[in-house]
């Protein structure tokens, strides 16, 4: 579900409005925040309501960005750290948290979340072996099911 969201994204800052093919959105809104660099999340650019994580504040700040590159940064440190900050309510400090889908392929995506999770006490799990995509995440279904049936 977070492709759609960078899809909006960079839809919104107007990297891209029409995808040509699976994923390109969320590779141009990586790119551009690649070559912005490092940026602090928006401040106030999530809340957390009866536990659940709002993001419309963030999507709102985008709409009037007039750096796409610069927007894109700031749409994944916020984004990440919202989930990191949603995440440090749901789980217990110390845990380790897995994380998988197309998403995860996403460097800027990928680097932000490890770093907001371990500011909150949280250790991020990734696919090493096998993509973290779809084909990974059936894989990693089908081990889950084998234990639970021969477990």
């Amino acid at each position: 579900s977070l492709g759609r969201l960078f899809e909006a994204a960079a839809g919104l800052l107007g990297i891209t409005q029409k995808s040509v093919y699976r994923d390109q959105a969320g590779l141009l809104i990586e790119a551009a925040a690649e070559r912005f660099g490092e940026i602090a999340p928006l401040p106030a650019g999530w809340r957390l309501v009866e536990g659940r994580l709002d993001l419309f504040r963030v999507f709102e700040h985008l709409l009037e960005e007039r750096d796409a590159e610069r927007g894109a940064a700031i749409f994944f440190a916020t984004v990440a750290a919202a989930l990191a900050d949603w995440m440090r309510t749901v789980v217990p400090e110390g845990s380790l948290v897995a994380a998988g889908g197309g998403c995860m392929q996403n460097q800027v995506f990928a680097r932000e979340l490890r770093h907001r999770l371990s500011q909150v006490g949280l250790s991020l799990m990734e696919a090493r072996r096998v993509p973290p995509n779809d084909g990974g995440l059936a894989l990693g279904q089908a081990w889950v099911a084998q234990q639970y049936l021969l477990g």
